[in-house]
């Protein structure tokens, strides 16, 4: 069986033509956002394509591990804590 590609290699020519080809690619990307945000009457945008999640529970705990790095030990989140 042979795998089927869906995409292809869109040759650039040179370095200015790839950055205007990026450059195209940014703006088009930010009108869609701008869009989104007047669509959803937003304050600003958030996040760049899609809203932050949202987690909710009746019954969970936080627990942070014993051995928690200090790299990552700060404010509410210390070893052995549970919330």
């Amino acid at each position: 069986m042979q795998a089927t590609v869906s995409w292809r290699e869109i040759p650039q020519g040179s370095a200015e033509d790839e950055r205007l080809l990026f450059e195209k690619l940014a703006q088009d990307m930010m009108h869609v956002q701008l869009k989104t945000k007047q669509r959803a009457k937003a304050a600003g945008i958030q996040r760049a394509f899609h809203a932050k999640p949202i987690f909710a529970s009746i019954d969970a705990t936080l627990r942070f591990n014993e051995d928690l790095p200090a790299d990552f030990r700060a404010g509410f989140a210390q070893p052995g804590k549970a919330y």
